[in-house]
């Protein structure tokens, strides 16, 4: 298993307000990805939930939703909170993304311009992203995803036979 996103904990902390977030990172590889993990909990007493999706990037936003995950439940515990997704990717950059039924505290560090996007949108998760809301934040949610291989050209056909 590999993972792509930030899988250490930011050394800061916010309460999230806006239900949808989204983070952009790269996948160096092509990849079954089964799992999302956000690093955090809720601001308050009692449980909330979180769903998760991966969109694709267009020119630097979030575009089309490639795939939305399950819904967890998760409570004041401050923890990597991990949801199941089922999608294949290929190499490229993807916004991991999640809507929070109420506020959730979250973690994150300087990140580049543009990185967090966030909005108002509830449940389901639009397809196109939306709205934008630009932070310049590297938050601690990352994916698990096992590598698999691309496209492959028989032997053959490289070296012009039977073509």
């Amino acid at each position: 298993m590999a993972t792509f996103g930030k899988t250490a904990i930011g050394g800061t902390s916010i309460d999230g307000t806006a239900p949808k977030r989204g983070c952009k990172f790269s996948l160096s590889e092509n990849g079954d990805v089964t799992s999302i993990s956000v690093y955090g909990k809720k601001a308050t007493a009692g449980t909330t939930t979180i769903d998760v999706a991966i969109y694709a990037d267009s020119a630097g936003v979030p575009d089309a939703l490639s795939a939305v995950g399950t819904q967890i439940t998760i409570d004041t515990t401050l923890q990597w909170w991990t949801a199941n997704i089922s999608v294949s990717l290929v190499a490229g950059t993807y916004w991991l993304s999640w809507i929070q039924g109420t506020t959730v505290i979250y973690h994150y560090d300087a990140g580049s311009t543009n990185q967090e996007d966030r909005g108002s949108d509830a449940l389901p998760f639009d397809d196109p992203w939306g709205a934008d809301l630009w932070q310049d934040r590297d938050v601690s949610i990352y994916a698990t995803y096992t590598p698999t291989a691309g496209a492959v050209t028989p032997l053959l056909m490289l070296m012009g036979v039977g073509t």
